[in-house]
């Protein structure tokens, strides 16, 4: 289920996820070493990183002037390029304000290549958008590695950089992390991550797999973990199971998911949500459509969740359903979808007005939330 948010309050998320899927802190920007600190340690850097540059967007251009001419004087102030980055991203209407950006991306990965913010979307350069900028920065990164071999923040940040453009080296940085650090669920996690990402626009074969190597990999990080972290991954292994086909074991992650919605105290009904919505999909596989029909209401019937209130319901399974024709269970999907994606109303009832229409609507990327 990926996507590459576009408002400054999901970047946040997606940054927070990210964050999750694997990087580990040297003690000092560029500094060489082995991991000294643990991952929640390092969640603890990245967080506050990406949480730094997002509140920046509020500033005023007056008091970002004040932070360009302050890193002017002291080019080392990392955490006013922080928050410059973290404005620019908000406020990037213009080419130039983009650009400028970019440089201070660019400044932090030749002098502080450390720095836990370059391993979020706020350290990435559109390598489509801004070929130049992008081929300078991958320079620079490969700089880093060859003068820093062991460092695990170079490495993630690098494999960050490169996940979009060259997905192949960001996998060979992440499995040089985890050769150095195979202990930590954080490298696997993060692999599987990008075979996931890989699936995206690939020939039926490859999609298999990539699924099956995401799946491989997600498998290794659930073994290393436990808790509510473990919980986390549940979703991503049975969707990469469903995708290689392996269906005993899609099923086996999807009830899973709805036996553990309760993890030290604490509630996560997005677990409800995509449990049912695999499950319904399992079902459509042995041609068991009544079973389907019953998922996706389960789905639906959801109690509200931070995630799905910010990006609303997963419309895989109402999709294949409707290629079957049953439009009125998806129209009753759509409804209960209401109660908990309040700000999607619209572009729920926009859906439902296709589908009374007799089409299927493009539901983009709820069909991979």
């Amino acid at each position: 289920m990926i996507s590459r948010p576009g408002t400054a309050s999901a970047i946040v998320i997606a940054s927070l996820s990210l964050i999750a899927l694997g990087c580990q802190p040297s003690a000092t920007p560029g500094q060489q070493s082995a991991p000294t600190r643990s991952s929640r340690e390092f969640l603890a850097d990245e967080t506050a990183a990406v949480l730094d540059a997002n509140s920046a967007g509020r500033l005023s251009s007056d008091a970002i002037k004040a932070l360009e001419a302050e890193v002017a004087k002291n080019p080392a102030d990392i955490g006013a390029r922080t928050k410059i980055l973290g404005y620019y991203f908000a406020n990037r209407g213009s080419k130039s304000t983009r650009r400028e950006s970019r440089e201070h991306v660019l400044w932090l990965i030749r002098n502080a290549p450390g720095t836990p913010i370059l391993g979020t979307p706020y350290g990435e350069i559109d390598y489509y958008l801004y070929p130049k900028l992008f081929a300078a920065g991958k320079k620079a990164w490969r700089a880093q590695m060859d003068k820093h071999p062991s460092n695990l923040r170079v490495l993630a940040s690098f494999a960050n950089y490169m996940q979009h453009a060259d997905i192949e080296q960001a996998l060979e940085a992440l499995a040089e992390a985890f050769t150095l650090d195979p202990d930590n669920p954080l490298w696997p996690t993060r692999i599987g991550g990008l075979h996931r990402l890989a699936i995206i626009g690939g020939s039926p074969e490859a999609q298999v797999k990539s699924a099956e190597l995401a799946l491989e990999h997600f498998e290794i990080a659930y073994r290393q973990t436990k808790g509510i972290r473990q919980v986390s991954l549940l979703n991503d292994l049975a969707s990469m199971a469903l995708a290689a086909n392996q269906l005993d074991k899609a099923k086996r992650y999807a009830e899973e998911m709805l036996r553990r919605r309760t993890v030290a105290g604490r509630l996560d009904d997005s677990n409800l949500h995509h449990g049912n919505v695999a499950l319904g999909l399992i079902a459509l596989r042995n041609d068991a459509v009544d079973d389907a029909k019953q998922h996706l209401l389960e789905a639906g019937r959801t109690p509200e969740s931070p995630a799905l209130r910010s990006f609303g319901p997963n419309m895989m399974l109402a999709k294949e359903l409707l290629q079957r024709g049953e439009k009125e269970v998806v129209l009753r999907y759509l409804e209960q979808c209401s109660t908990f994606w309040v700000s999607g109303k619209d572009q729920l009832n926009q859906w439902s007005e296709l589908i009374r229409a007799g089409k299927t609507p493009d539901f983009g990327s709820n069909l991979r939330y």
